[in-house]
């Protein structure tokens, strides 16, 4: 968390595909609940002012204009900067 925090990216490697996307949708979903607390976070107060909900927004409309993907997990996770890649990924 401490490098989001100061504008930084995280990868995460998993072993199988599933816990990729499962590592993935819990990140997304603690993201989501920090942000959605807003100045009541104590532990992560700054969050909320890091992710432009309108921007990440237009981030999922281009995802899925220029893949076509129908994964509406991945679309939510990217929403809140979470996405995932693995071998099993369809076009």
């Amino acid at each position: 968390m401490e490098a989001i925090l100061v504008g930084k990216s995280v990868l995460i490697f998993c072993a199988t595909k599933l816990e990729v996307e499962s590592a993935a949708k819990q990140f997304g979903g603690y993201l989501h609940h920090c942000m959605r607390k807003g100045d009541e976070n104590s532990r992560f107060p700054q969050l909320a002012t890091l992710i432009d909900l309108d921007v990440q927004k237009r981030a999922v409309d281009y995802f899925v204009a220029k893949t076509s993907s129908k994964d509406e997990t991945l679309q939510r996770c990217i929403t809140y900067g979470v996405g995932w890649h693995h071998a099993g990924m369809s076009d």
